[in-house]
């Protein structure tokens, strides 16, 4: 075996990592602890509307779970990861840029957009790559 083929990472071992650094940076949801004062300080909205806009996103999640599915399996599930990356990142933006209700609810389901597209993609991801070089009891 040559020094070489040791440091050649497999197509799953890359995978993991970056599926897995993916998870992390996604995860780390800094907003939460503040999105109740922001919308009450910056958009003068009552906790009545943030749970309007939280309605918004669990009702987007359940409508596109099945079809954002559909589209991690007929296209490629790398594209559908970013694409739901994006668009979680785009609805924060737009939450920031928010000053009222309706741009409040309407980011709200852009995020939920993304994490739809992100929900099922990543694991079918993990799963097919691990696959590829018959490790899927990993």
């Amino acid at each position: 075996m040559h020094a070489e083929d040791n440091m050649r990472v497999s197509h799953a071992d890359r995978n993991v990592r970056l599926l897995h650094m993916h998870a992390v940076c996604m995860n780390m949801c800094f907003v939460i602890p503040v999105v109740v004062p922001y919308y009450r300080d910056r958009m003068g909205l009552g906790f009545d509307s943030f749970l309007l806009g939280e309605a918004a996103f669990a009702a987007t999640l359940v409508l596109l779970e099945m079809p954002s599915g559909w589209l991690s399996d007929v296209w490629r599930r790398k594209y559908v990861l970013l694409l739901g990356t994006l668009a979680e990142m785009v609805g924060y933006a737009l939450l920031l840029l928010a000053d009222g209700l309706w741009m409040a609810v309407a980011s709200q389901m852009v995020i939920g957009v993304g994490i739809s597209l992100i929900s099922g993609t990543n694991s079918a991801l993990l799963y097919d790559s691990l696959l590829s070089e018959g490790r899927e009891g990993e």
